[in-house]
């Protein structure tokens, strides 16, 4: 079977480049609804001929700006492709949507052993990997029952999706995801838990000069908030990432408005517990100085996702499938996040980096190693016809 699979996934492959092209030319940043909406037709069009295609609107969510309002912001829609046939129900999972603006001034390029685009490994190549592995299971009238799940907002914590992801992976047997492998092909295991938090602080505006005294500054407060979030790590359990701090008008007036927008990693969940404990009570500190007020907005998107046997023997039957198929992988664990943090805490066994080997994710120069995506297929096609533990016919 194995050898038959490879041959049509060799055969193909230049129509799943073909498909990847199409798709990186597309802009799917985020917060481009109208982009994710033409991917996801375009989605469709690729594998309706692999299963039951449908289209499904995330909505709108709640977003604090830069200026501290809150505003409604869409998001794309995800697609689903389903197919029934005998054995352990398989979800599959990807996103196509990326961290590119439209103005951004990156595009494919063929480079020969390298492909680069946005989007172009993370994660749409895994797209056309699937396309690939799914393809050649069709082509063998190799019938299981998977399910593919393409949602439109992995890159912003999957907030508006997440709802989706879990109740998918309920009805799972296993999980397998598309992320990018690592540049040596690595396979993430134990994951960190991920939060994004935005912090609103309210001070008092005054004249700089006149009344100073009066003023109550956001700003200044803002900056206190910052040093305490930067305090909270103690690596490896708890990385705090401060990144950005919007506030202010001009330099002669004291800011009455402020925003600080956090990242943070935890090992585990009682280092998450903690996270959530000292920031709630950094808020309480800075808010309580006179005339200053701190609203939170956000928290943990991805739990953690932390080794247990059961996830360990799926990791170790991967390994096992791929050196039968003469593909050398090894596992190891990553403070990096993705939906495969979700579907462990829905209660589904799953490795969510089978997707191509590649590298400089989320910058210009991403890229995609060509020669991985053909092994990456082979492997999900026979994962999918045979997962392990299972006793598919």
């Amino acid at each position: 079977m194995h050898e038959r699979l490879h041959t049509w996934i060799s055969a193909h492959t230049s129509d799943a480049l073909t498909m990847l092209e199409r798709l990186v030319g597309m802009n799917t940043w985020s917060w481009n609804p109208a982009g994710l909406a033409a991917s996801a037709d375009a989605l469709a069009e690729a594998f309706s001929p692999l299963g039951e295609v449908t289209i499904e609107p995330i909505g709108d969510i709640v977003r604090l700006t830069d200026e501290g309002t809150s505003q409604e912001a869409p998001l794309g829609p995800a697609v689903r492709v389903r197919a029934e046939g005998p054995g352990a129900h398989v979800m599959l999972i990807g996103h196509h949507d990326t961290v590119f603006a439209p103005d951004v001034p990156f595009a494919w390029a063929d480079e020969g052993s390298r492909i680069t685009g946005p989007g172009v490994v993370d994660a749409k190549g895994g797209l056309a990997q699937v396309w690939l592995a799914l393809g050649a299971l069709a082509a063998e009238g190799i019938e299981r029952s998977w399910e593919l799940l393409v949602v439109p907002d992995e890159e912003i914590g999957s907030v508006g999706s997440a709802p989706v992801i879990r109740e998918t992976a309920s009805r799972a047997d296993i999980g397998l995801g598309f992320e990018p492998s690592f540049p040596d092909g690595t396979l993430a295991a134990a994951r960190a838990g991920s939060a994004n938090y935005s912090f609103l602080v309210l001070g008092r505006s005054a004249h700089a000069g006149r009344e100073h005294h009066l003023g109550r500054n956001a700003v200044a407060a803002a900056a206190r908030l910052v040093l305490g979030l930067e305090a909270m790590t103690d690596r490896p359990r708890i990385l705090c990432n401060p990144a950005v701090l919007h506030g202010g008008r001009a330099p002669n007036i004291v800011p009455d408005t402020a925003v600080v927008r956090a990242n943070v990693r935890a090992v585990d969940g009682d280092a998450a517990d903690e996270v959530e404990a000292r920031i709630a009570a950094l808020c309480q500190e800075v808010g309580a100085e006179d005339g200053i007020d701190v609203e939170l907005h956000g928290g943990f998107t991805r739990p953690p996702k932390p080794r247990n046997p059961g996830y360990t023997a799926l990791l170790d039957g991967i390994v096992d499938r791929a050196g039968e198929l003469g593909i050398g992988v090894a596992y190891a664990d990553t403070g990096g996040v993705c939906d495969g943090n979700l579907m462990a805490d829905a209660g589904l066994h799953n490795v969510d980096n089978l997707g191509p080997v590649g590298g400089n994710l989320h910058q210009v120069g991403e890229y995609l190693e060509r020669d991985s995506l053909g092994p990456r297929a082979l492997l999900a096609a026979a994962l999918i016809a045979d997962p392990p533990g299972s006793s598919t016919p």
